[in-house]
């Protein structure tokens, strides 16, 4: 298995599979019943989340893209206004 570092070309890919990865997490399942919306806007929240770490070189994926692995350096934090504008668009006023 060949792990390559990954790249902005790649964005899309890693996002769309950490996705995935959480998609039947009961937390997420919650958030978000309706598994269609799930799947429009986690890649979004993973990105909000990790998505500094490419742009650091601190994201590797498979050759193949069927994995990846990110983290932020010391001293870079996730877009968590991004994450909250997210959740706050997409998840309906009545979810308790």
């Amino acid at each position: 298995m060949k792990i390559v570092t990954a790249t902005e070309a790649d964005r899309t890919i890693i996002f769309s599979m950490l996705a995935k990865s959480f998609a039947e997490d009961p937390y997420v399942s919650w958030l978000y019943p309706d598994k269609d919306l799930r799947m429009s806007i986690w890649p979004r929240v993973m990105e909000a989340i990790g998505g500094k770490a490419i742009g650091c070189r601190t994201t590797y994926m498979t050759a193949d893209g069927s994995g990846a692995i990110l983290w932020l350096p010391p001293g870079v934090e996730p877009d968590l206004e991004k994450k909250i504008q997210i959740f706050q668009a997409s998840i309906p006023p009545s979810r308790p």
